[in-house]
């Protein structure tokens, strides 16, 4: 007799008998059907949504992020989503892959304009929860009764979002020259919840540039402010002292000469070129300014300073500044490749540098011949010299000598002015250069920084290479803001540089794709509007969950501001009884009005019955949850009337206002980003588990 669980079998052929297994149950194979996977996808959603809705608006509450030795503490949603993490001995391994779809995409949306991530959370939970009232039912949407394909619902789905974007897009106003400063500071005020600090810093920015061009840094004190720079900027610092000429630590100067080493300057590079040129810059009423990576220091400490200090003892006054550039970095070094492209020379090389000496020695010191010192298309600066090259006079155009220019080897830089730091970041002013090379080296910078943005978009934040990337760019277009935020620890300034972070981009996406009302009032207008004349139920069916997926974000701001609560301490829910139609409603809603005066709220008490008497009478389908309900918070009262008086409710003046107000990018990324999250839950059949362990799966 053959074992339990086993019977013989005979081949018939061959010597032997082969046992084969009669299993009765079904092999553990690494694979979660459809069923399991909406319903995991439902719990986890639901997870993240509970714990990012409590920083949404002005009264959301931050967030400490405690990662030893680091911590941080922030109100930004996507700072919170990409820190959060399923602990495997409790959770299943599954939990990780969907939180990890969820960080991927509002990381996309987090770098498109700085915002949005917790609206998407909030706006995609809601959205699924009305999609797939029931999980275990499968991924097909059921409208009355009638089940739809995954792949044809999100085809419409998909179309219905295109709609809704194109709408908005017909909503939007653009900001002008006239509306530009106005607009920046009230989105910058939404964007960090009225951080005077940050919206006075960012202002300024527009105010003085007239376009984004902002990079944010952590000072390394209290204050918070923007410095404006005319001009390149480049991280350079002069190598002596003895150069400042300002209270701000700066060597201001005018009409340079401007040598770039890309290697080590030893004593034969400044006694056979950089002096030689010191000369001749004198002569002609200019300083050479001479910048490398570093000095050799034997001749450094011994010849160039002596001869330096010499001049300026007897003169008060150097014409050779030295000024050291940090090249440890491939952004370094194509910052100063850009900027010997704007001062019209060349980056001197190894290669260069021997010739140059070879030259020197061959004509017993006459470099002059090989270097372009005067002939370099620029108005103002040419001179005729004698052929004894002792004279120079000064030309009132400038002067081409076809046949020196011919056999120069280098062509000597030159800039109007330039303000030189001193342990702080050089500018280089009124450059003149080859506009061909300039365009040529701004798209190369605006291709870099697009490559990187999307290289490390998913991340959600900013890279070292993509802030590079950025203040590049930035720097070519010759005019550049540097926020600097400053807080009591770095734990603040962490916090604040967040807040500003998203503010920048927040500014920035409202500069290109102008705005709408903000708490997604304008989308929310919009999907009503298209259920009015919508007569398809599926069609029906995806914009009320649309509506009500972004009417449940609205809601979760005002509850932050209106919590309701138990214990007597919070704002009461009003019984749904008192808003039912009948002859007393306008007597009911005056009741009403009075009470939520109590709250704080500055709406005119007549206007406020108002509005509650249109919620009452409304048969607007998104109202149709909230009729059924047992009570109304308050928080989704403020919401209901908001959308009838067509402004958003200002929680700063606690009135309805045109104030609140965000980019139209940002909801149309918004919306953008809860159809990616659904289209991966909706057509998703199942999940293979490539690394799977099936003891991490009883939920």
């Amino acid at each position: 007799m053959a074992k339990e669980g086993f019977s013989d079998v005979s081949l018939g052929v061959g010597r032997g008998h082969y046992r084969s297994l009669t299993c009765t149950e079904a092999p553990a194979l690494n694979v979660i059907d459809k069923n399991e996977f909406l319903c995991r996808v439902k719990t986890i959603f639901g997870t993240y949504n509970d714990i990012l809705k409590k920083t949404l608006g002005a009264y959301g509450s931050p967030t400490i992020i405690a990662n030893y030795p680091y911590k941080d503490v922030t109100k930004d949603g996507f700072t919170v989503c990409r820190n959060l993490e399923f602990d495997i001995g409790e959770s299943c391994e599954l939990d990780k892959v969907i939180g990890g779809f969820i960080k991927d995409i509002c990381g996309k949306l987090n770098y498109a304009v700085g915002d949005g991530t917790t609206s998407a959370i909030v706006a995609t939970n809601k959205i699924f929860q009305e999609l797939f009232p029931d999980p275990h039912s499968g991924n097909c949407v059921v409208v009355n009764g009638k089940r739809i394909r995954p792949k044809d619902f999100m085809e419409i789905y998909d179309s219905i979002k295109d709609e809704i974007i194109e709408k908005l897009e017909a909503e939007t106003t653009p900001i002008t020259s006239e509306n530009l400063i106005d607009i920046i500071e009230k989105i910058v005020s939404i964007s960090t919840n009225g951080d005077q600090r940050l919206v006075d810093g960012i202002t300024k920015a527009y105010r003085e540039i007239g376009f984004p061009s902002i990079v944010c840094e952590k000072s390394e004190g209290l204050d918070t402010y923007c410095d404006i720079s005319d001009g390149f900027q480049l991280n350079a610092q002069l190598a002596d002292k003895l150069y400042v000429n300002t209270e701000n630590m700066t060597g201001e100067y005018k009409d340079a000469d401007v040598i770039i080493f890309g290697v080590k300057v030893t004593g034969n590079d400044y006694a056979k070129i950089i002096k030689p040129l010191t000369d001749i810059s004198r002569k002609c009423g200019r300083k050479l300014v001479c910048l490398a990576p570093w000095f050799d220091e034997v001749a450094l400490n011994g010849t160039i300073k002596r001869d330096i200090l010499a001049e300026y003892q007897a003169t008060g006054t150097a014409n050779l500044i030295l000024v050291n550039y940090f090249n440890s970095t491939k952004a370094a070094l194509e910052s100063i490749s850009d900027l010997a492209m704007i001062l019209g020379t060349t980056v001197v090389d190894r290669t260069m540098e021997m010739d140059l000496i070879e030259k020197y020695n061959d004509t017993d010191g006459e470099l002059i011949s090989y270097i372009n010192c005067f002939d370099r298309g620029i108005d103002g600066i040419g001179i005729l010299q004698n052929n004894d090259h002792t004279t120079l006079v000064r030309c009132t155009n400038n002067f081409v000598n076809e046949d020196r220019k011919n056999g120069c080897i280098y062509t000597l830089g030159f800039t109007d002015s330039c303000s030189l730091g001193f342990k702080k970041k050089s500018i280089f002013n009124n450059s003149h250069y080859d506009k061909t090379m300039y365009d040529l080296a701004v798209a190369d910078a605006k291709t870099s920084l697009d490559a990187a943005i999307e290289k490390f978009k998913e991340l959600g934040t900013y890279t070292r290479e993509v802030y590079d990337a950025q203040k590049r760019y930035c720097s070519l277009r010759m005019k550049m803001a540097t926020l600097y935020v400053g807080g009591e620890s770095d734990l603040s300034r962490n916090m604040f540089k967040d807040s500003a972070d998203d503010a920048i981009r927040a500014a920035e996406s409202a500069y290109q794709y102008g705005y709408i009302k903000g708490c997604n009032l304008t989308l929310i207008q919009i999907v009503h509007d298209m259920l009015l004349d919508e007569t398809d139920a599926v069609r029906c069916f995806i914009l009320s969950a649309i509506g009500k997926g972004f009417m449940n974000v609205y809601i979760e701001v005002m509850n932050n501001a209106f919590p309701a609560s138990d214990d007597g301490r919070g704002y009461d829910n009003i019984p749904a009884d008192r808003f039912s139609k009948g002859s007393d409603v306008k007597a009911s809603a005056r009741s009403i009005a009075s009470e939520l005066k109590d709250y704080e709220i500055n709406i005119p008490e007549d206007y406020l019955a108002e509005l509650i008497v249109k919620y009452i009478n409304s048969d607007n389908i998104l109202f149709a949850d909230s009729k059924m309900k047992n009570s109304i918070s308050v928080a989704e009262l403020m919401v209901y009337i908001s959308m009838i008086d067509g402004r958003v409710f200002d929680l700063a003046t606690m009135n309805f206002t045109n104030d609140v107000i965000n980019s139209m990018k940002t909801d149309a990324e918004i919306l953008s980003a809860t159809t990616e999250l659904l289209s991966i839950m909706e057509i998703g059949n199942q999940v293979v588990m490539a690394s799977w362990n099936h003891k991490k799966y009883q939920y």
